[in-house]
């Protein structure tokens, strides 16, 4: 192995190698973000649940829409799934879900891809007029607002549960259940 030193020399050959060096982060490019209208109540709405079919996350959902209708009167819901937990839901799929309902709920963010997607898509919905919330554990809650923030989204709005989902029993989920309840009607009716 060698050193160089102030000395060394470099032969002409290797002087006429161009480098180039790449940012790792990228650049940061504003984009404009206005959340869409809260609903007035959930008694009687259509709640979209779309889940990105990660271990578990259909039974949350499933038991978070029982909560909504026993305990705030929602109408209906609207079950669609994801064909990929890592990879955003297609704009098509969105704005059908939009076109059926009048608020969404996204699960589950518990790893570090399907926590970035489920926030890219519930703001998705936002910019498409849904409103909507993602439930994502706390042990992700700083990727998750990182997400956010690069999608022009600062300080969005997310129901933070407890980690892990995915390994949970029945009695776990309808614990993350019932704690994400309470933080989807904040964030739906505000």
């Amino acid at each position: 192995m060698s050193t160089l030193t102030p000395e060394t020399t470099i032969d002409a050959d290797v002087a006429d190698l161009e480098a180039r060096f790449y940012e790792p982060c990228g650049t940061e490019t504003a984009k404009d973000f206005s959340g869409a209208p809260r609903v007035a109540r959930l008694q009687g709405t259509t709640i979209a649940l779309l889940s990105n079919q990660k271990r578990n996350a259909d039974r949350l959902l499933e038991l978070v829409a029982q909560l909504l209708l026993d305990e705030h009167g929602i109408g209906a819901t609207v079950v669609d799934k994801k064909e990929a937990m890592s990879l955003p839901a297609p704009d098509d799929q969105l704005r059908d879900l939009a076109r059926r309902a009048e608020a969404l709920v996204v699960a589950v963010g518990d790893c570090g891809s399907c926590s970035a997607t489920s926030v890219m898509d519930a703001v998705a919905a936002e910019r498409l007029g849904l409103p909507a919330v993602p439930i994502v554990t706390g042990q992700f809650q700083s990727g998750a607002d990182m997400v956010a923030t690069i999608q022009g989204a600062t300080g969005f709005p997310m129901a933070y549960v407890e980690h892990p989902i995915a390994t949970l029993d029945e009695d776990g989920l309808r614990e993350r259940a019932r704690a994400a309840v309470e933080q989807i009607v904040a964030i739906l009716t505000n």
